[in-house]
């Protein structure tokens, strides 16, 4: 006798590896705050550069890529990571290889330019791909 079982078999999500940020927090006109499941809603118009920054650590050296930048916008509204005092990821540069060293302290950012007027919800996203 033979038993068919049927198997499904998804890809796990990589892990999101962008930190938390304490939240509400307000900057230069800019009001980033919780929006729940890692989404935060950004408000207001900039009076300089609006920053929410948020320091963490990398699981090792490896590729690291961001994603889920919906409503980003490289001159408006975008966010990057700072490795070792340099802006390694970007809205022109989404994929990085990093060493261990620069993973051991790392600033995630989202960024509002100057003179500009937000409202949206992001999901900031940064993974281990390799």
């Amino acid at each position: 006798m033979t038993t068919t079982i049927p198997v499904t078999v998804t890809q796990a999500e990589p892990e999101n590896l962008w930190p938390a940020a304490p939240l509400p927090v307000s900057a230069n006109g800019i009001t980033f705050s919780d929006a729940g499941s890692g989404r935060i809603h950004v408000t207001g118009t900039s009076t300089g550069y609006a920053t929410l920054s948020v320091n963490t650590s990398l699981p090792g050296a490896g590729t690291y890529t961001t994603t889920g930048g919906q409503g980003f916008n490289g001159s408006v509204l975008y966010m990057q990571v700072k490795a070792a005092g340099a802006t390694v990821l970007n809205p022109s540069t989404t994929s990085v290889t990093l060493t261990a060293a620069q993973t051991g302290s790392v600033q995630c950012q989202i960024v509002v330019a100057p003179g500009q007027t937000v409202d949206t919800t992001v999901t900031p996203a940064l993974t281990k791909t390799a």
